[in-house]
């Protein structure tokens, strides 16, 4: 039976098989709700797919279209529309007739522009615009899309946002990553989008983090590795949802007193920093259940880090302990703590020197 005989199929997928055309046959299945053409070598596609007026996800991504066909546009029942890693695309139809649109991914395009018809899809919720060379800035009419819950702008070497940004209130994941911002081009309206849950930061140039992000009360991830900080702002310890911190690849030489408040923290990453001392409060991030402190300067733990009951993966070599000596680390997290709860006693009775623990009495 030939395809476009098929006018009940409502799922077609012929991702991954080396086309290299498709028929126009296709545009008879009347029926089709789902088609997923992705990862094949289609340089065009058939304007017969504007007869699918049933279509509600459409996949072509990884081929090697250079032009989408205005017909696409009549699909007016699309909600996913993925056209990712086809680099040769630099412009886009008008998309304005697609008003039941829900996911639009446009990684890894050559556009130059964010199209501006995307704010007439009210019913827009995922903005994909990652890892577009040609994408200079992002416009600030983005803050009119007031129903978006992702904005993805990963990768764009993005030197600045518009503070308008913050007008976003309903926007619950934000991922920056692997731009040029700074402190002074990371506009602190940021502090306003108070819907967020998860904020990627992480390679940019960052030096210091806006104290306005205390303000971000719904906020459970938040990833700031791999840039050039120096300190945290007290105000971190206002985000109280967080689950997951992520610090990793800094320049932070301590910690504030602030992240003990982070009672619901239950992944804690400070890997590769320069940190010296943990605060004594860091005891009291008593959900957390995986901490990495390795790659430090870190001689000494907390004892009152023994009754973090809830630790399971603790990762604190690459530093130069003394508390825990170097074979117990070596022995891992069950075997940390168990000493340290063994020898707190003691241990808070005496000093450390380079040969372990000593009694204060003694000379």
């Amino acid at each position: 039976m030939e395809l476009g005989n098929l006018g009940r199929l409502e799922n077609l997928n012929v991702s991954t098989n080396a086309l290299k055309a498709l028929g126009p046959e296709l545009g008879n299945l009347a029926s089709l709700k789902t088609l997923d053409v992705s990862s094949n070598q289609l340089a065009k596609v058939p304007s017969e797919f504007g007869k699918l007026r049933q279509l509600t996800s459409l996949d072509l991504s990884a081929n090697k279209i250079t032009e989408v066909p205005v017909e696409v546009t009549r699909l007016v029942n699309l909600q996913t529309l993925v056209l990712k890693d086809n680099p040769g695309i630099t412009s886009l139809p008008s998309l304005a007739a697609l008003t039941n649109l829900q996911v639009l991914n446009l990684r890894n395009l050559q556009i130059p522009t964010v199209p501006q018809e995307i704010i007439q899809l009210a019913s827009l919720r995922e903005l994909i615009l990652r890892e577009n060379p040609q994408l200079k800035q992002v416009p600030a009419w983005i803050s009119q899309c007031t129903n978006l819950k992702k904005l993805d702008l990963h990768g764009n070497k993005l030197k600045t946002l518009p503070p308008e940004l913050g007008r976003l209130t309903g926007l619950q994941t934000l991922d920056l990553r692997s731009n040029d911002l700074t402190a002074d081009t990371l506009p602190r309206e940021i502090g306003d989008m108070v819907g967020l849950r998860k904020l990627y930061l992480s390679h940019n140039h960052l030096t210091t983090l806006p104290p306005e992000l205390k303000h971000l009360n719904k906020l459970e991830e938040l990833d700031v590795s791999n840039n050039s900080l120096s300190n945290l702002p007290e105000e971190i310890g206002e985000l109280t949802t967080l689950t997951k911190l992520t610090l990793s690849g800094n320049k932070l030489t301590v910690l504030p007193p602030a992240i003990g408040k982070l009672v619901n923290l239950t992944n804690l990453d400070i890997k590769s920093n320069e940190i010296s001392e943990l605060p004594e409060e860091i005891s009291k991030l008593i959900a957390c259940k995986k901490f990495d402190a390795s790659h430090n300067m870190l001689t000494e733990l907390p004892w009152d880090m023994a009754h973090m009951t809830e630790l399971k993966n603790l990762d604190i070599s690459h530093n130069p302990l003394v508390i825990p000596p170097r074979p117990i680390v070596q022995k891992g997290t069950e075997e940390i703590l168990s000493w340290m709860k063994k020898n707190e006693k003691e241990g808070r009775k005496s000093k450390v020197s380079g040969l372990g623990m000593a009694n204060k009495d003694k000379n």
